[in-house]
């Protein structure tokens, strides 16, 4: 088992769909990428060899500010999260720089709702991601850890009709993995 203090930036923005091309062209032209983050801890069970592969199971709790910039809702472009992610890490050798490939679901709390809200944001969300990276053995016990990761919010953020919006992030996770 390993424990992970995890660190990400992110350039996080959206895709939006609409019927109404008007409502479509406004928010595309006044819609801008933001900077986000992410920050917690990993849990990792390792499973043990699969195929002459170390397999590992992660999970945790994050808390992460995402969002867009947009000169029409500034109110609104701003969203803060409270994740637990569960995925698959496959490793790729035992060396001292070890590859690997991630791909996990993500169960999110919109620490931004209110009942009472008029944009109707949505309580709970789910997303999806996918990441590479390679963990540098210092020793034994201790490991660096760094990944380039695409995460993707099923969950439509607002129960809007005219627009539909999904959230989305690119970014570099870092940190380290204490094993015991």
């Amino acid at each position: 088992m390993s424990i992970d203090p995890v660190f990400s930036f992110e350039q996080s923005y959206r895709t939006i769909q609409s019927d109404n091309f008007l409502i479509l062209q406004t928010r595309n032209l006044k819609d801008e990428q933001r900077w986000g983050t992410r920050y917690g801890l990993n849990f990792n069970l390792y499973l043990g060899k699969l195929y002459e592969e170390n397999v590992a199971l992660k999970t945790g709790i994050r808390y992460l500010k995402t969002g867009y910039k947009s000169d029409i809702d500034s109110v609104s472009t701003i969203h803060k999260f409270l994740e637990i992610p569960i995925a698959l890490r496959y490793y790729y050798g035992s060396k001292k720089i070890r590859p690997f490939s991630e791909l996990g679901v993500g169960f999110l709390i919109n620490l931004n709702f209110d009942i009472d809200d008029f944009r109707n944001e949505r309580l709970l969300h789910h997303s999806a991601f996918v990441a590479v990276g390679f963990d540098y053995n210092y020793n034994l016990d201790l490991s660096f850890y760094f990944q380039p990761i695409f995460r993707y919010h099923f969950t439509q953020t607002f129960s809007d009709i005219e627009l539909e919006e999904h959230l989305y992030n690119i970014g570099i996770e870092t940190g380290f993995r204490f094993k015991f």
